[in-house]
């Protein structure tokens, strides 16, 4: 995905300076004294969700282009229609497939502590964050909260193992983050 927003972003970039190359900026040789100011360009890339909700796309990347030279500065937008962009929010957000409630026994009842973890004494909270798939399977587990190697390792293990009802957003199905918290606690040793 991200290598499909990229060459989009490539694209937009290699349009810039060919319109550059196009009005002769780049195109008179000049010597040190009279070596003009390349402009400044600024470009802002969001993606936001259309306010009509049964437009054909979920998400659209827009890229603003600022070109700022002698004071003067010009605007461009470029868009990106997407309907695969993960989203942040979305109107119903991913339910555990056992039930919302049944997502922190799973997890405590999966996660196993590791050794090297427990030879460390490490505990806490390891918060890893997923994509939540349009078939509720999960994918790009990473690890936001980091506790312990071997702790964030087993966490993305669970993480990985869980499935979803997706999330959707203006009544389509869509892919979404979801942030699942795998929680270690050392117990005291019995006497």
């Amino acid at each position: 995905m991200k290598s499909k927003l990229l060459s989009f972003k490539s694209i937009a970039l290699f349009g810039i300076a060919m319109l550059f190359l196009s009005n002769g900026v780049c195109q008179k040789k000049t010597t040190a004294s009279e070596e003009k100011k390349s402009p400044d360009v600024i470009v802002k890339t969001t993606n936001v969700t259309p306010a009509n909700p049964k437009a054909d796309i979920n998400t659209v990347q827009i890229s603003e282009v600022t070109f700022v030279e002698k004071g003067k500065t010009t605007k461009d937008q470029v868009e990106i229609k997407d309907n695969n962009t993960p989203y942040y929010t979305v109107n119903e957000i991913p339910v555990y497939v056992d039930g919302k409630k049944e997502l922190p026994n799973y997890v405590s009842r999966t996660a196993k502590y590791p050794k090297e973890a427990i030879k460390d004494k490490a505990q806490g909270i390891v918060m890893v964050q997923i994509i939540v798939e349009k078939d509720g399977s999960v994918s790009n587990p990473k690890v936001i909260n980091s506790v312990h190697p071997k702790l964030d390792e087993e966490a993305v293990r669970v993480a990985s193992t869980l499935k979803f009802t997706p999330g959707k957003q203006n009544g389509e199905v869509v892919r979404c983050y979801y942030q699942v918290p795998v929680p270690f606690v050392l117990l005291p040793a019995k006497k």
